[in-house]
């Protein structure tokens, strides 16, 4: 059975007073930035996350594919829809059309 929705309130705020009596766990601030200060530099770009994100040939090679198809296909569907227009431009080019 589903809770009342004061039921639900209750739940609600007994659960909020224990995580605000709660305390977090205490924090090496020196420990953190030394960490933070070895650790190496990281290349600020857009060639970076390319290169990080096509380190494969194979994952690149996949991509391109999937690229070259989907342009094919957006190429076919394109040249029936021109196929399918074509005639109702070819209707409102005609000049005695509307003289």
């Amino acid at each position: 059975m589903k809770p009342s929705p004061e039921e639900s309130a209750r739940a609600l705020s007994a659960l909020v007073q224990r995580a605000r009596g709660d305390t977090p766990a205490p924090i090496d601030t020196a420990a953190l930035l030394r960490v933070v200060r070895q650790a190496p530099a990281v290349e600020a770009g857009w060639w970076s996350d390319f290169a990080a994100s096509f380190d494969t040939r194979a994952v690149f090679t996949t991509c391109s594919a999937g690229a070259g198809a989907s342009l094919a296909v957006a190429g076919w569907l394109a040249w029936d829809a021109w196929q399918n227009v074509l005639p109702w431009a070819q209707l409102l080019s005609d000049p005695t059309l509307f003289s």
